[in-house]
This record gives C-alpha cells, structure tokens and sequence, in this order.
C-alpha cells in the first residue's frame, strides 16, 4: 500500500526526497531506479519538485497575506483592515501646531478664518503650504490652530452626489481622509471616518471616507451598508446643494516646517492677515506611504476612538493624533500606563512619547483631547519618556580555522549589526544575554561567547530638581555616580550603593555619598531595593548640576515597562 505524499516542506532536496520516497512506496515506482543521479526519471521528478514547490510558495505568501498579523504588503494589511470597517491612509499630510496670539495693544478683533494659510521651508529648504480647515476662529489672548501640509487645497468644489449609492468619489488619490469638509445646505456635516456608530440615527449629519481601488469615496445615509440599517446618517436627496474641500496631502516634504513670522501667514481666506505673533514646534507625522507596522497597530485598535476605556483606546487615540514624532515602529514611541501600577495613585492614566516634552504645544494639545474622550473621574496626565543608555561590553572569542573572514572585519561587521538593532531610543526595548550570544554565533562560525562574557551598565542622567526618584524596575547588584558638587561637602562626591538596612523601609538599603577616594562623607543619603530597582534620592544633598548614575543589573535580560525608555550602544567590543 502506498504511503501518504508529504508536500508540507518548502526546502528544494527534502521536498524532492519526499517525492522519492513516496514513489517508492508504488507499484508504479518500484518499477525504476529512482536513487541514481542524471536519468531520465530524476530529471522528472526534479522538475516536478520545481514545479511544487513554486506552487507551495505562493500558497505559503497568500496564507501570510491573508491575516494581518502576518501580511508582509503594506496594500494587503490595507485591504483587511477595510474589512472590518477601518479607512487606512494613503498617504498623509504633516500637521503643524501653530501658536496664534494676540499682539500686545492690539485692541481690534483678531479672527484666523477657515482655510487660512501658511508657507514655510522644511530642513531641505523645500517650500511647502499648510491649510488651516477648523471654523473661524477668535483670537481673546491665544490659540494653538492645527495646520496640515498640502501639496494643494481643494476648496468649496460643489459635487454631484450617487444619490443611489449614496457616494461621491474624490479624483485625488492622496486626499488626506482627516481633512475632508463636507457642507450641505450651508451646514458642515461631521467627518466619522474610523469612528463607532455609537449614538448616531438616520438623521445625523455625518459621512464616512472609504476606499475602493485606488480612490477614497465619500459615503452618505442608509446605503453604507444595506437598507436595513438606517442608524448610520441622514442621506442626501436631489435637492440639496453639497459641497467639498480637502488637503491633498505633500507626505514626507511636509515634516520639519516651523513657523515663527507674520510673513509667513499667505492668505486668511476671506479675512485681512491679523496682527497676531505665531509660533510652531517642527511639523510631524506626514508619509507618502503609511507604515505597515503602523496600520498593524493602528487598525484594530480603532473601535475605541470616541470613548476611552482600555490601554488600547488610548494608544490608537495618540497614534492617530498626528502628534507622533516618528510613526515608524510606533509601538514603540507610546507608553501609556496607569497611576496603580506606576506610582500606586488610583484614578490617574499616565501616557509618554519619545522625543516629546511636556511642555510641547502637541503634549497640551493632545492631553486635551485625551482628557475628553476618557472616562468620568480619570485624570490624564503625560510624562516624558524616562531615559536611559545600556552600555554593553562583549569579548567575543575568534576561531581561524573555521573561517576565512578577518577578525576584524567581524568585529566590525558584528558592532554594526548590534547597533543597528538595538541603538535607538524606544519603549519596551527588551534585550538579554541569550539574545547577543545568538547575533555573534549566527553571525560566524568561527565566532562564540558566553553569558559571562558578556557585561551590562545602565547610564541615567539625573536632574534633581525634576525627580529624585529612579525607577530601573530591575534587581540592582550595585551603582555608582558620577562626581558632583553638593551641600555635604567643600568637595565634589558622588553616590554608592551600601548593605545598610533602612529600618523603616522593608527590603530598601541606604544611599551612601563618598569623595573620589572613598571616603565616606555621609551613609545616609537616600534609599534604594535591590530587588525592584527603585532608587530614591533624600532632598537634603542639593546638587549643583546634573549627575549620571549608572546601575550595573542583577539580571540576564532587560525587559522595560511603563514610559522606561532604553538606548543601547557598545562601551567595548573585542574579538580575540
């Protein structure tokens, strides 16, 4: 009896053994010498296992392309998540926040209209336009305005709406979906694309963008999604008078505009330029073509827009802000946590971005609009992200005879690959000992190391009057400072971890400060526990400055959590 073909394996000979094998097992088969090289019959069956597995790769990539957790094109993960009802962008304008006040004396009435504009030159010394599209705005002392980047603004174009399908197709292909205006009898109907239904009837004043094939459609009424379903938005008849604007996006040449002249304020629609001082942090968040691991992110998360309850509300509201610095990887630039497990106060949704600072026009803003959506009773609070640097040191041991690679150039070669993986900034920034021993031994044969060869310190920059409290969130086997100048002594001292039990605290040991020669100058500076890596500084020692901690871990691997943000680079690399 023949046995069952097995036509799982996408490698070339073990699929073509497999074939043999199963030949073998025939009557048929057992009829030719199926083991020699170069006959007709081997010639036969490799072009057939060709032939299979070019088969078994295609089904193996629509599979992947099929779910959007594994989906390796950008077009594919778009077209799932259009499934369940998420518009992904095509390509997307950058936003400018812009700081409008008043000038001092000016007495008139100070009005940014609709569709104001704005012109400024990014870092290439590129010039690009940005469009204001929120309603007419009254300047009492000061405005933050958002402003998106666009190669040009469609404005007031009167369209002829599919009353049959309820849809109008803009012929732009990169219209940034955030932007679309839609008036109908005079009125400015609400955009919902991405958000829930919740609450809306077959007379709210609301569209939808959606995309089919390479065009974005505006959608009206009932007709979204069949005739039953009428909670979906008031439709457009015959007679009504509809009429659209929208920014084109310009994507990447949008980023890095900053505003900071009146001469850059080009038109305020149908109103004189005001008498008003702007400013702007850089522009950010414009793409000529999204991410995928920013739709990956992003598009499951959306249902949560308009009410936030979970983490994951949180972080799609922040990710589909704009406010982004860099929406590459953009997991790993959002922290969002709460006040129980960071600092046991209850009540408190704490959220941290990279590269952002509190005091940011994006920070105020966005807190804002989180503060809105969240639950009654949460407080929103944002902190900036809690840096640090691991410095890793690797002795790499080399062997000649299994290579014919210079060690140097793999020394080179092996730095490079470690910094490239791990040398940015970002949350969640995981890394272990077993994960460098795998990057050397896979890059060489001739390479190896062990865990004991291999050295971990983490640097923190510690500025006193913002925070005497370190949270490494890891064992600590010992730390050190840097010297610096304080209250305790005429000389410079810096700060040791000792054994010395606090008696108040449970598990915590005292801080110790010391001169550069050891000397002890007071043994009771602070606290830390060894064993969650909290650290706490007293507010008797008043430095001067600034000073570095650095934290040799008692662990084998790294795992940050909360708005703990973690860069690594290469103190010593050596391959002997």
């Amino acid at each position: 009896m023949s046995q069952q073909i097995n036509l799982v394996d996408l490698d070339y000979n073990t699929l073509k053994q497999n074939l043999v094998d199963y030949l073998k097992s025939t009557d048929v088969g057992q009829q030719f010498d199926l083991d020699s090289k170069n006959t007709a019959i081997d010639m036969i069956n490799g072009l057939f296992t060709y032939n299979t597995l070019i088969w078994l790769h295609y089904l193996h990539i629509l599979n992947n392309e099929s779910f959007i957790s594994t989906a390796k094109n950008v077009e594919s993960v778009s077209k799932l998540l259009q499934i369940t009802g998420f518009t992904p962008p095509t390509t997307k304008s950058a936003l400018a926040l812009v700081t409008v006040a008043r000038n001092t004396g000016n007495t008139a009435s100070v009005q940014v209209d609709r569709f104001a504009t704005l012109r400024g030159k990014n870092n290439q010394n590129t010039p690009v336009s940005f469009y204001y599209i929120g309603p007419r705005k009254t300047i009492a002392v000061s405005e933050t305005l958002e402003f998106y980047a666009g190669s040009k603004l469609v404005k007031e174009i009167p369209i002829s709406v599919d009353l049959t399908n309820q849809e109008y197709m803009i012929p732009d292909k990169n219209v940034d979906i955030r932007t679309i205006l839609i008036s109908v009898n005079g009125t400015y109907w609400t955009n919902y694309t991405n958000e829930p239904l919740v609450g809306t009837t077959e007379d709210s004043e609301i569209f939808f963008a959606v995309k089919k094939g390479d065009y974005y459609y505006v959608k009206f009424g009932k007709n979204l999604q069949s005739e039953d379903i009428n909670s979906i938005g008031k439709s457009i008849i015959s007679t009504d008078n509809v009429i659209i604007s929208y920014v084109v996006a310009s994507g990447s040449i949008g980023n890095n505009v900053t505003f900071n002249s009146i001469s850059q304020f080009v038109s305020n629609n149908n109103l004189s330029i005001p008498a008003v001082t702007i400013s702007s942090a850089a522009s950010s968040g414009g793409f000529n073509s999204p991410d995928i691991n920013y739709l990956k992110y992003l598009g499951p998360r959306y249902y949560g827009y308009l009410s936030l309850v979970t983490k994951s509300d949180y972080e799609a509201a922040i990710a589909s802000s704009g406010y982004v610095p860099n929406e590459t990887d953009i997991e790993d630039q959002i922290a969002v946590f709460d006040g129980q497990d960071y600092n046991s106060v209850y009540g408190k949704v704490y959220y941290s971005i990279i590269d952002l600072d509190a005091s940011s026009s994006e920070i105020q803003s966005l807190t804002t609009n989180l503060s809105k959506k969240s639950v009654v009773g949460l407080n929103i609070e944002y902190l900036e992200s809690d840096d640090f640097t691991g410095n890793l040191t690797l002795a790499v041991s080399y062997n000649p005879n299994k290579t014919t690679i210079s060690k140097g150039t793999l020394q080179y070669e092996l730095q490079n690959d470690i910094e490239t993986l791990y040398g940015i900034k970002k949350f969640n920034h995981n890394l272990s000992k077993s994960d460098l021993i795998s990057i050397v031994v896979n890059k060489n044969p001739a390479l190896s190391i062990n865990e004991s060869d291999i050295t971990m310190t983490f640097d923190k920059v510690i500025d006193y009057d913002v925070s005497r409290n370190i949270r490494f969130y890891h064992a600590i086997t010992s730390f050190t400072t840097s010297l610096v100048t304080t209250s305790l002594s005429t000389s410079q001292v810096k700060f040791k971890n000792t054994s010395t039990s606090v008696p108040e605290l449970s598990g915590y040991n005292y801080i110790g400060a010391y001169l550069s020669n050891d000397t002890v100058v007071n043994l009771k500076v602070g606290a830390y526990n060894p064993t969650t890596g909290h650290i706490l500084f007293y507010d008797n020692i008043s430095p001067t400055s600034t000073f570095t901690i650095t934290i040799t871990p008692n662990t084998n691997s790294i795992v940050p959590i909360n708005n703990m943000a973690v860069e690594y680079s290469i103190s010593s690399l050596t391959v002997t």
